[in-house]
């Protein structure tokens, strides 16, 4: 009987040992680490608005990538004019970007790492808290190989401890030569936006995630996506304007991305994780006059996964200085940047005139007036048909002896 007994003390012991060993491994069991945000600065010309976008992404964005210069094949070296004093206050880590043209007849690279080295004492003499180089060169697939050479000769004369990266094409997956331009660095950049025609738009979510996936078999080290935030123009001759002018007098057809298919990829990816994939870069800073860049509060949203909406608020706004005089107002008091409304509905007999702001034109039927926009527009910069949240901005005017907001109603989309 006693031997019965210990027999089953025994085996309760180790039944004990096995469970308290597997809370103790579960207590020690590492989630992975969340995804770094990083963003990209790239501006030539930097002026007051961007103290306030650093201050404002502070909390969001671990690392600053900031355009540094550029090299083109006829205009040569050019240097961005950077606030030094706003990145050292901001103090933020920050990885230089050189972009040279993939245009550059030949690639000079004794010339290259002598400027990168000039251009990398300058910052650090500014006190700007460097940490490492990122080179972005778009080159034909078929140079890979001299480009590979210019990346090893500028490792070497890397001061230690900066790190060298480069943003890479999806078009690279397909040669022999990525895996050798990938053992020159030591991270990258996988941009999956504004890779192929811009007519067939900016951004293709599907393709996006193939190529990381591709793009995870070659990368010896970590690396980062980079993802897009804003919009570009597209020209009537097939020229495309984003965050520089074009010297073009006409309207240009307005391409953009949608945030909420960004949000959607950005879910797919970290739920497939490669354990390569460090976090997402994003392009670009927005500053507050910058119009075909997300508001500040539509990227945030995205970036840290809040539900993305629209919330309309349209209101009449008497005039101060004209009785019956009434500005209408469209408010989106949402997080997520929005087409306006298709149609605006006045219901008061006492209204007798008014007038529409582009998009807009303004109709009359019976007692009722109705602000439309045309169903055939092509979106551009200037009949902007766009609302940021959130923002709001006066679409037209009525003269009334009484408007109230009770008064309106309106369509977020064309009904058939």
């Amino acid at each position: 009987m006693l031997l019965k007994r210990m027999q089953i003390w025994h085996v309760m012991s180790i039944c004990i040992g096995v469970l308290c060993a597997t809370l103790f491994a579960s207590c020690h069991f590492h989630a992975p680490l969340p995804l770094d945000q990083q963003v990209y600065i790239w501006q030539r010309q930097w002026t007051p608005s961007h103290t306030l976008a650093l201050a404002q992404s502070r909390q969001t964005f671990s690392t600053l990538r900031v355009l540094a210069a550029q090299a083109y094949p006829k205009e040569g070296w050019i240097q961005a004019h950077i606030d030094f004093a706003a990145l050292r206050k901001d103090g933020r880590p920050v990885i230089a970007v050189i972009r040279l043209d993939g245009q550059l007849p030949l690639l000079n690279n004794s010339e290259i790492v002598d400027h990168i080295q000039q251009l990398i004492k300058s910052l650090q003499s500014q006190g700007v808290n460097l940490v490492g180089v990122e080179i972005d060169h778009d080159c034909a697939s078929q140079r890979l190989s001299n480009y590979a050479v210019l990346l090893e000769q500028l490792k070497q004369k890397l001061p230690k401890p900066l790190r060298l990266s480069i943003t890479a094409l999806p078009a690279w997956l397909a040669s022999p030569e990525l895996d050798h331009v990938l053992a020159m660095v030591d991270s990258s950049v996988l941009q999956v936006h504004a890779v192929q025609r811009v007519q067939l738009g900016l951004f293709d979510a599907a393709k996006a995630e193939d190529w990381v996936t591709d793009y995870a078999k070659h990368s010896v080290h970590d690396f980062y996506v980079a993802l897009p935030a804003y919009s570009a123009g597209l020209t009537a001759d097939g020229r495309v304007e984003s965050e520089v002018r074009l010297p073009f007098a006409g309207q240009k057809q307005e391409i953009r991305v949608d945030p909420q298919q960004v949000a959607q990829f950005m879910k797919i990816i970290q739920h497939k994780r490669n354990s390569k994939l460090r976090g997402f870069v994003w392009f670009r800073l927005p500053l507050v006059d910058d119009v075909r860049a997300w508001s500040w509060i539509t990227l945030q949203a995205v970036v840290t996964q809040q539900a993305l909406a629209s919330q309309f608020e349209i209101t009449p706004k008497p005039s101060a200085n004209m009785a019956g005089l009434y500005d209408i107002v469209v408010m989106n008091a949402g997080n997520l940047d929005s087409s306006l409304p298709v149609i605006i509905h006045i219901n008061n007999q006492s209204c007798t005139s008014g007038d529409a702001l582009p998009p807009y034109a303004l109709n009359r039927e019976s007692d009722q007036w109705i602000f439309a926009q045309p169903t055939a527009a092509t979106p551009t910069i200037q009949n902007n048909q766009r609302i940021n949240a959130p923002t709001s901005r006066a679409v037209g005017w009525m003269r009334c002896l009484e408007l109230k907001k009770e008064d309106i109603t309106y369509a977020r989309h064309a009904t058939s």
